[in-house]
């Protein structure tokens, strides 16, 4: 059954004077990557992280060459206080080329006192984080322009209700509020929907000065995605509106040739005139390179129809 998994991931890029500090938490992480619980009521979790990426590009339209990679490291841990509270926090920092340092967190709890009720508040995830992968993963480092430009964490309070559930299909309805990054209250509202383990339907929307929607359609027989986001208002003001599809091939041909293969495709138009238009084809393979240990690895390559670019992309994580 698909989970939703309400992870977070947002870039704010800046200078870092004193990069002592990302080498001691690299140090940290590679000496520790491992994932254990302690076991009390409930299984307490922490996980440590890092991956490299390397993604060198080639512009067709001028022939340079635009060497890029990033190491990231992060850290994720949930604590049962109480059968009902559950404490959970998820951060990470990525040093990239050009000295360019980013990262993010979140900080939240959750109460659940009955099945059909939870309750977040703190530092927490949107209700469109549930569309983007997992940061401290390899799929959350190697994230689609379509979903970096979704946001992830907002102060604030969200609450969950399960309305229905019949064996494995069931229907959830969302609401929160946040304060977004201009100072504003943001109310969020969602819609959920799982039938029967092979379908599920997500709807969410705010409203607020700056508006977002997305609608998320997932088939997990077939393995496909679709994602359509758009962000402010787009008919009046500079905004943008984009798609995401993601066909899992092995699904699709029975052969072992594409195991681990998935052809993505990125649709994006702007309102204003800087840009008009963000074409993406993708094509990648995911592998596990250790079946004692947790090392997985990619490699693909990517096509922007609009700029001309092909990248080139490989990957590591612990």
């Amino acid at each position: 059954m698909w989970q939703k998994f309400f992870y977070v991931y947002k870039q704010k890029n800046e200078k870092m004077k004193k990069v002592s500090f990302l080498v001691s938490l690299v140090m940290l992480s590679f000496g520790s990557i491992a994932q254990f619980s302690m076991i009390k009521e409930k299984k307490d979790s922490v996980q440590v992280y890092g991956g490299l990426i390397a993604q060198p590009s080639l512009s067709l339209k001028t022939g340079e060459v635009f060497p890029n990679g990033a190491f990231r490291t992060g850290v994720a841990f949930a604590w049962y206080p109480k059968d009902w509270v559950t404490v959970k926090m998820l951060g990470f920092v990525e040093s990239c080329t050009m000295d360019k340092v980013s990262g993010d967190v979140s900080v939240y709890a959750d109460f659940q006192p009955t099945y059909w009720l939870k309750i977040s508040a703190g530092y927490v995830p949107s209700l469109f984080a549930s569309a983007k992968p997992n940061p401290i993963s390899l799929d959350g480092q190697l994230a689609k322009w379509t979903e970096n430009q979704i946001p992830s964490n907002m102060p604030g309070v969200k609450a969950s209700f399960r309305v229905d559930q019949y064996e494995e299909s069931y229907i959830d309805l969302n609401v929160g509020a946040f304060v977004n990054s201009d100072n504003h209250l943001s109310i969020q509202f969602g819609w959920f929907v799982q039938s029967d383990e092979e379908w599920n339907v997500g709807l969410a929307c705010t409203l607020s000065p700056s508006d977002w929607g997305m609608l998320t359609l997932k088939n997990h027989f077939y393995r496909f995605d679709i994602t359509v986001f758009v962000n402010s208002d787009f008919i009046n003001e500079p905004g943008f509106l984009s798609s995401l599809g993601i066909v899992r091939l092995e699904r699709c041909f029975n052969s072992p040739i594409f195991e681990g293969v998935e052809f993505s495709n990125e649709v994006a138009l702007w309102s204003d005139d800087s840009r008009l238009f963000r074409i993406d084809n993708e094509l990648i393979k995911k592998f596990s390179l250790s079946k004692k240990y947790p090392i997985k690895g990619a490699i693909g390559i990517s096509h922007e129809v609009y700029s001309g670019e092909i990248l080139l992309k490989a990957g590591i994580s612990l």
